[in-house]
This record gives structure tokens, C-alpha cells and sequence, in this order.
């Protein structure tokens, strides 16, 4: 059948609205459109109790808000996905590096290899953004019915169930309401033919779901509504209590019909199914339960009736466990029932409980788009990460990644690193097998050797405190000493512990033996005015010395020995004997552990990440609360 061609049917049939106004749709038939765009979330990473925040408390309520005279229509649409604010984003960083540069001349050469890489991300952007082929899924709600102050009313309760969960909504009006009511473009001439609708060029192909899977998950819509290339639309009507309680009286007879015919497990089974229509007749009575008939519809568009979008859409739902049909001689009855028009049910046979409605919450995307962020890849869209973005969700900035051996995880951290390191983040990375170096030196910054005490040590007697206040210093005296036994453990792997706990002591004797005790400023002290490996055992040398005891000799020469590692001419005296070089304040820093690890000592690895973690930390707490830089700090630790 041709619509609006010469000598055609008239094109006004198809149309079902009168006029579109600035909050609302006014149909033909007296009835209203209000609409509420949604903003999706991810809720595949949450856990089942999160879940139901959202498919409970949200959705299902707003289902059995609706009442008997109020429609709910859930759209899908797509619309090309636009780069401009991402590729805005890129100029302004852009202009910080130069002014940056500017004022710091000694950054120029790392600020043009910084200039390079952000121009490339941004030379990536424009390529994606001009081809139009990224699409965005938009989901929206339409209240449709005859009372325009009801609509409004159930539209505004939405948007404050949405706002609990604090998701972003948003009225539909002005153009984007108009197209909505104008989803398939302006309607010259239709044709609808057997397995399609064409308007123009494009073909609009309608499927409609008629059975669903046996067992679902929270957002078991989303798999119908996340096709690429179609448009979806959920009707969902609510039946009268007197229907509902004959549709569930109908279900409990054939549940017992089987009861009585089955073998034992089916009979239990049958049991529980009665048991479970039975409460939720009894919710339905009470007012806490609904029953509402759902009308899926899924609509493929294409150009020139390609037949293999209608397959993959096909393979899709099937693959997802659901039953569809192509509406085959049906295309027209597909179209009418996708209008922003209050319809009667079909017969479908799809009654739902409100809350399995509910937990179908179709608003879901893989999307991660955050504002500023940096593009790292992507999965079905392009991925833009801000790993300092905070929110309910996200509410550290920590980051773990992972996969399997050759999957790329280091070129992931790498790109990730680039990137932040453009934005003017310090990083400091420790680097088991020596995989970041390349990059570090190609942008400016520094590799450090964990086995070269003459870049790389730190003295593990060095008390690390930025903070001014005497009674800090207090507490980072004694958390100080405690770090040590816990190093001492680590270094003197296997000695007696009554033996490391009176060097723990000694140790305490030393410092204050050089005027360092609890009520130090802290703050004053340089890297020379700390005690080392050679002063500790020069001290217990004199300590053997001075004593009397034979035994108390014993104990003493049998710390000194232990002392003999690390002390000049010990196996470890390069690492640690002697003080600080180690200098912590480069914008992008390397430790590389390889060497180290090659020795295949790993109680000497893990004493050395130990300490240089602990160097680090104190690093941030001085950037953000001593030195008050407030400066974005990145710690990375490959292979942890």
C-alpha cells in the first residue's frame, strides 16, 4: 500500500498527531505525549543490591505509578555521536601546554613532544567525528493519556525517582519533542510492502517480541534495546485489578493441573509456582503489585531493504533468549503501534508483575564518555577516561588493570599514562621488567635503577614528614621506628625476632644519639643530618665495647654480623648504606626494578618497593597538604 503519491491514500492517515507544542504532543484522537529523556548508566558493573536501587526503587515504581489511564511508551533512538566538546577539550589543553611553556622555558622540549601527542588524539577525533558512523543510543519515557495535568504530574514523579539515584533527566520539548513525533522524517510518500516500510531511501523493518526467556537478569531489556542500527519501543499498559486477578486465578489452576499429573520433582516444583502466584495476588490486592501488559516492538532501518541488518537484528534477540516475529503483511500495524499515541493493548498474551517490568530497565550503556576525559580506545564507542572523575560510583581514583598474558595491558597503562601526563599529572611509575623506559625518556623524564645507590637510594633512616605541628612530628618519629622493624624483617629475613627487636631498640638509642627524638622539627633536617647503615653499626660497635656482660657482648656481636650486609663492603651496602639521592620531585619518573629482580633475591626487591612506596607516599601527602601544590599525582606499580 502507497500513502501520499498521486492517487495514493492520503498521507494525514499515517500522521497521529495534531500538533506538537512546546511540552507536550496533542493527538488526533485527544490525547496527549509528555516526555523525559533519561541518561543511561552502566549497570552491569554494579552489584545485585545496587541493582535493584535502580530497577526497584526507579522503574518498577513509576510502572505502578501509571494507574489504568496512563500509557507508558519506553523509546530507543539513535543519533550520530558528536566529538565537538571532546575536541574542544583538546584546543584548550592545548593552549595550557603553551602556556605553560611559555613560562617555564626549561619545559619547552617536553612541552612540543606533549603538543604532538595531544594533536594526534585531536586528529583522531576529527577523523571519527567526520565519518558519522559512532552512534549514541537516546532512551526516553512517553506519558500518554487523555488528562494533561495527570501526565505532567506522573512525569514529574519520574524525574524525582530518577534524581534519587542522582541521574541526569531532562523534559522533552521544543525540537527534540517534535522529533520524536517525526521519528521516521517528513512523510511525502510511504510505501509498505511485505517486509518493510520505505520512506525514501530508508527502510524501517518491524519485529515484534512474543515470548521472553525463561530466566532473566536486572536489565534484561537492555539486550532487545541495545542493537545497533535500530530503534525500540516498550508499551506498557496496566490491567484492571479484576482482569489481573483472573489472568493469575486462570495461571493457578494449570499450575495445579500439573501438579496432580507430574512426577514428584515437577509437582514441587508446581508448588512453588503456586505459592509464588498466590503472594502475588496478594500484593496485587494490597495495593503493592500491578499487572501490566508489555507490547516490545524493535523497528530495523536500513537503505534499500538490506536484508542483512533485519538477520542481525533477528540474530540478536535470539541470541539474548528471546522469541520474535517479523511482522510480515504487518509492517503498517508495526509502524502505528511505534506512535507517540495512547493504543489498545493486543491481545499478546504478555501480562508482566510490575517489578519483573521493572528489573527489564532498559537505560543501560557500555558508553564512557567523562568530561575531560582522554580517548584510550574504544569498545562499541570510543572511551574517553578520566580516572579523577568522583561519584557515587566512582568514588576513588584508584585503577586496576587487567587481562591475559599479551592482551595488551601495558600499552593500555601506557596510552593512559601519555595522556595524563599531556594534562601536566606527575607520574611516578615502578617498573618490574623495564617496559616503560622508552617512553619515559621520549618524554622528558627520568629512569632511576633500583640497584643504584648513587641515583636511586634512600635511606632508610631518613624520617619522612612534611607536616610542621609538633605533636605530627611526634607521631612521625614512632610510625617511623615501626616502619623500620617491619624493613628489618624484610632485609634480615630468617634472624630471631628477640633479635630484631632489641636492634629496633638500639636503633631508637641511635637517633638519639644524634639529637633526633620525638620533639625533632622534623621539617629542618636534611639528608645528612639522618643516621645510616654504617652509623647504626658504628654505634653498636661501640655499644660491644663499653659492655661488661659477656652475654650482653654476644647478643650485641651477633647484631653486628647482621649488620655486615649492609654496612661498607656488604653484599647490600650500595642500596642503602648511605644517604638520600633518591629525588622524588621529577614530573615523570621511572623506578626500574629489572636489574634487581635479575638477582633473584626477592627479599631485596620487596624491602626496596617497601621503601619506595613509602617515599612516595610522603611525596603525595607534601604536594597536597605541606607544600599545599594541590597537584594531580599519579602512582603506577606494573606487574603488582
Amino acid at each position: 500500500k502507497k500513502y501520499g503519491g498521486k492517487g495514493e491514500r492520503e498521507i494525514g492517515e499515517l500522521i497521529a498527531y495534531e500538533t506538537v507544542e512546546e511540552e507536550y504532543i496533542k493527538n488526533k484522537d485527544g490525547s496527549y505525549a509528555f516526555g523525559l529523556e533519561i541518561n543511561p548508566v552502566n549497570l552491569f558493573l554494579m552489584d545485585e543490591y545496587q541493582k535493584r536501587g535502580y530497577t526497584d526503587r526507579i522503574f518498577a515504581a513509576i510502572v505502578k505509578a501509571l494507574g489504568q489511564d496512563i500509557q507508558l511508551l519506553v523509546v530507543k533512538t539513535e543519533e550520530q555521536l558528536s566529538f565537538e566538546e571532546r575536541i574542544l577539550e583538546e584546543d584548550l589543553r592545548l593552549e595550557r601546554i603553551k602556556d605553560r611553556t611559555g613560562r617555564e622555558p626549561v619545559l619547552r622540549e617536553q612541552g612540543e613532544i606533549i603538543t604532538e601527542i595531544v594533536e594526534e588524539r585531536r586528529s583522531v577525533l576529527e577523523e571519527v567525528s567526520s565519518s558519522g558512523k559512532i552512534k549514541t543510543d537516546r532512551f526516553h519515557l512517553i506519558f500518554l493519556g487523555a488528562n494533561e495535568s495527570n501526565l505532567r504530574k506522573i512525569r514529574d514523579y519520574a524525574r524525582d525517582r530518577f534524581s534519587e539515584k542522582k541521574i541526569k533527566t531532562k523534559d522533552i520539548k521544543g525540537d527534540s519533542l517534535n522529533g520524536l513525533a517525526n521519528m521516521y522524517g517528513e512523510l511525502l510518500e510511504i510505501e509498505f510492502k511485505g517486509a518493510g516500510m520505505g520512506v525514501g531511501e530508508k527502510t524501517y523493518s518491524f519485529r515484534e517480541i512474543v515470548g521472553f526467556p525463561e530466566e532473566v537478569e536486572e536489565g534484561w531489556a537492555y539486550s532487545v534495546f541495545s542493537i545497533p542500527g535500530t530503534s525500540a519501543y516498550m508499551r506498557i499498559t496496566q490491567v484492571s485489578k479484576e482482569e489481573a486477578r483472573k489472568n493469575i486465578d486462570r495461571s493457578i489452576l494449570e499450575v495445579r493441573e500439573k501438579t496432580y499429573s507430574g512426577r514428584a520433582s515437577e509437582q514441587t516444583a508446581s508448588e512453588i509456582h503456586e505459592e509464588g502466584l498466590r503472594q502475588l495476588l496478594y500484593e496485587i490486592e494490597d495495593g503493592k503489585e500491578c499487572i501490566a501488559d508489555v507490547d516490545i516492538i524493535v523497528c530495523t532501518q536500513s537503505i534499500n531493504m538490506d536484508k542483512s541488518a533485519k538477520k542481525e537484528t533477528a540474530r540478536r534477540i535470539s541470541q539474548a533468549g528471546f522469541k520474535s516475529e517479523e511482522m510480515s503483511f504487518r509492517q503498517e500495524e508495526g509502524y502505528t503501534r511505534t506512535l507517540m499515541r495512547k493504543t489498545v493493548p493486543l491481545d499478546s498474551g504478555n501480562n508482566l508483575p510490575g517489578s519483573q517490568i521493572g528489573a527489564s530497565y532498559p537505560f543501560i550503556s557500555d558508553e564512557l564518555i567523562d568530561n575531560g576525559g582522554i580517548l584510550i580506545g574504544e569498545n562499541s564507542k570510543p572511551v574517553f577516561l578520566n580516572i579523577f572523575k568522583r561519584d557515587s560510583e566512582r568514588i576513588n581514583s584508584n585503577m586496576v588493570i587487567f587481562g591475559r598474558s599479551g592482551s595488551g595491558k601495558s600499552y593500555a597503562a601506557k596510552t593512559i599514562l601519555t595522556g595524563l601526563f599531556s594534562e601536566g599529572v606527575k607520574i611516578c611509575i615502578l617498573d618490574p621488567e623495564g617496559e616503560y623506559g622508552k617512553m619515559v625518556e621520549r618524554l622528558g623524564g627520568k629512569v632511576l635503577k633500583a640497584s643504584s645507590g648513587r641515583e636511586a637510594r634512600i635511606n632508610p633512616f631518613e624520617i619522612l614528614s612534611g607536616l610542621q605541628e609538633e605533636e605530627e612530628n611526634f607521631g612521625a618519629y614512632y610510625s617511623h621506628l615501626q616502619f623500620l622493624e617491619e624493613f628489618f624483617r624484610h632485609i634480615f629475613a630468617g634472624a630471631p625476632s628477640e633479635q630484631l627487636d632489641r636492634l629496633g631498640r638500639i636503633t631508637g638509642e641511635m637517633y638519639k644519639s644524634k639529637g633526633i627524638t620525638d620533639a625533632t622539627e622534623l621539617s629542618i633536617l636534611s639528608h645528612k643530618d639522618y643516621p645510616t647503615f654504617e652509623d647504626l653499626s658504628v654505634f653498636v660497635g661501640e655499644k660491644i665495647k663499653k659492655s661488661t656482660d659477656s652475654m650482653e657482648r654476644g647478643r650485641l656481636s651477633d647484631i653486628y654480623n647482621l649488620l655486615s650486609k649492609v654496612r661498607t663492603g656488604g653484599s647490600l651496602y650500595g642500596l642503602w648504606n648511605g644517604y638520600t639521592t633518591f629525588d622524588p620531585s621529577d614530573n615523570l619518573l621511572s623506578y626500574d626494578f629489572q636489574s634487581l629482580i635479575a638477582g633473584k633475591n626477592p627479599t631485596v626487591c620487596n624491602a626496596q618497593m617497601l621503601l619506595i612506596l613509602k617515599t612516595l607516599e610522603n611525596e603525595i601527602l607534601n604536594n597536597n597538604g605541606g607544600r599545599g601544590e594541590r597537584r594531580k599525582i599519579c602512582l603506577v606499580i606494573d606487574e603488582a
